[in-house]
């Protein structure tokens, strides 16, 4: 295992594990990178039940297993006012349907 240095990411808090009467027992961060880091914490549980589904800013330490396997070891957690992700790259509509649907395979034709 290899212990980084203090990290920050953002995501959505989300649950992961729940225990026999459907309580949460884990949770995790999901990145606007599409990564998933399970949270590893002590008695915080009740805390950051608060946070479900919402965009959080986490600062801790990530820990990367030789399995592949990352999770973040929290030390500050708080809610971002924003709803969306800093990262995200937003295609305009023409572009949007220029990547579904490229011109080439429709002839366009205009009925009288």
């Amino acid at each position: 295992m290899k212990k980084n240095q203090t990290t920050t990411i953002e995501g959505v808090l989300n649950p992961i594990s729940w225990d026999e009467k459907n309580n949460i027992r884990e949770f995790s961060i999901y990145t606007s990178e599409g990564e998933d880091i399970p949270i590893k914490c002590k008695n915080c549980l009740s805390k950051l039940g608060g946070l479900l589904n919402k965009m959080v800013k986490a600062n801790g330490e990530i820990h990367d297993y030789d399995d592949g396997h990352r999770e973040i070891e929290l030390k500050n957690l708080h809610m971002l006012k924003k709803k969306t992700f800093t990262n995200v790259n937003y295609l305009a509509d023409d572009d949007l349907l220029n990547v579904l649907f490229p011109k080439a395979q429709f002839s366009y034709a205009l009925s009288a």
